[in-house]
C-alpha cells in the first residue's frame, strides 16, 4: 500500500509538470501566431512594395508617352505655322502685285485685295495648308468624345482617319465657296456634295463603332460642333477667372447654343459653308444674321444662369461678346471675298 504521503507527493508534481507543458505549449502557440503575423506583415509590405513599384513605372510610362506627344505636336504645329506663313506671304505678294497693275474693270474697286486673296484659295498649297491645320485640330474637337467612346489607341486612330476623310471633303466645299463668283445654282449643288459626303461618311463611322448607342453619341457630338469649336476657343476666357467650366456644364452650354442656333428661323444658319452666297452676305443680311446671333447669345444666357456660377456668368458675356465680334469680322471679310449682293 502506497503511503498517503507520497501519493500527495505524486499528485503535486503531476499537476507541476501539467501546468509546466502547458505553459510551455502556451508559449509556443503564441510564438507561432507572433511568427504568423509577422509573416502576413512581411508579405503585405512585399505587396505594397510591388504595387508601389508597379504604380511609379507606370507613372514613368505616362509621363515618358506624354512628353513623347508633346515633341510630336510641337514639330506639326511648328511645320503648320511655317506653311502658313508661307501662305501668308504668297498672299501678301500677290495682293501686292495686284495693286501695282493697271486697273482692269473692277480691279481698283474697293475689296480689290480681297478678291485677290480669294484667288489665293484657289491654290493647291493654300487648300493644303488650309486642310493640314484643320486636320490638326481633330483632337480639340473630338479628343473629349474619344474618352466617352472609350477608344483604345489603336481604336482613335482608325476613327481620326474616318473624321478626316470627313472633314477633307467638308473643307474641300467650304474652300470652294470661299474662292469668290459662285453662282447660286453651285451653292445648291455645293450644299448637296456636302450631304452626300456625310451620308456617306456616317455609315463608315456607324460601322466602325458597331454599337448604336456609341453612334447616336457621336452623332450629338458631330451636330454640336460648332458650338464646341467655338467654346473650346473661349476656354481660356472661363479658366481665366479660376472656375473653369466642368464636364457637365461645357454639356449643358453646348446643347443651349445648340438649341438657340437650330430652332426655327428665316435667317441662314452661317456654319453651314452652302449658306456662303452673295444674297446672304450682303449688308442688310449680314445686320439680320448679327441680330439674330444677338437673340440667340440673350437666349443662351438667360438658361445658363441655372447651372453657372455668378463669376462664370461673367465671362460668358465677355466670351459671347468675343465671338460677336469675330463672327461681324468674318461676314465682312466673306462679303468683300465672294462678292456681297
Amino acid at each position: 500500500m502506497i503511503p498517503r504521503n507520497l501519493l500527495l507527493c505524486a499528485v503535486g508534481l503531476a499537476l507541476v509538470c501539467g501546468a509546466f507543458v502547458s505553459g510551455f505549449s502556451w508559449r509556443d502557440s503564441e510564438v507561432a501566431v507572433a511568427r504568423q503575423q509577422a509573416d502576413n506583415a512581411a508579405r503585405a509590405g512585399d505587396n505594397l512594395r510591388e504595387s508601389f513599384e508597379a504604380s511609379l513605372a507606370e507613372l514613368t510610362r505616362e509621363r515618358d508617352e506624354a512628353r513623347e506627344l508633346s515633341q510630336k505636336l510641337d514639330a506639326e504645329v511648328g511645320q503648320l505655322t511655317k506653311k502658313l506663313d508661307e501662305s501668308q506671304a504668297a498672299a501678301v505678294k500677290a495682293a501686292a502685285n495686284a495693286r501695282a497693275q493697271p486697273s482692269i474693270g473692277n480691279q481698283g474697286s474697293p475689296g480689290s485685295s480681297m478678291k485677290t486673296l480669294a484667288e489665293v484659295f484657289k491654290k493647291p498649297e493654300m487648300k493644303d495648308v488650309v486642310v493640314q491645320q484643320n486636320l490638326a485640330q481633330l483632337d480639340m474637337i473630338y479628343g473629349k468624345l474619344y474618352d466617352r467612346l472609350q477608344l483604345d489607341n489603336s481604336e482613335k486612330q482608325d476613327l481620326k482617319n474616318l473624321l478626316s476623310e470627313r472633314m477633307r471633303a467638308e473643307l474641300e466645299v467650304s474652300m470652294f465657296m470661299m474662292s469668290g463668283d459662285v453662282s447660286p445654282q453651285k451653292a445648291v449643288a455645293s450644299g448637296q456634295e456636302i450631304l452626300k459626303a456625310n451620308a456617306e461618311s456616317d455609315q463608315k463611322i456607324r460601322a466602325f463603332l458597331n454599337n448604336e448607342t456609341d453612334y447616336q453619341t457621336f452623332q450629338k457630338w458631330e451636330q454640336s460642333k460648332p458650338e464646341r469649336m467655338i467654346l473650346n476657343m473661349g476656354a481660356a476666357v472661363f479658366a481665366g477667372t479660376g472656375e473653369p467650366l466642368s464636364i457637365a456644364q461645357e454639356d449643358q452650354l453646348v446643347s443651349a447654343m445648340f438649341a438657340a442656333r437650330t430652332q426655327v428661323s428665316s435667317v441662314p444658319d452661317m456654319t453651314k459653308p452652302e449658306n456662303f452666297t452673295p444674297g446672304n452676305l450682303s449688308p442688310q443680311s449680314s445686320e439680320r444674321i448679327l441680330a439674330n446671333s444677338d437673340a440667340q447669345a440673350a437666349q443662351v444666357a438667360a438658361g445658363a444662369a441655372v447651372y453657372l456660377s455668378p463669376t462664370q456668368m461673367e465671362a460668358l458675356k465677355v466670351f459671347q461678346k468675343q465671338q460677336r465680334a469675330m463672327q461681324e469680322m468674318g461676314l465682312k471679310m466673306s462679303a468683300a471675298m465672294i462678292g456681297g449682293k
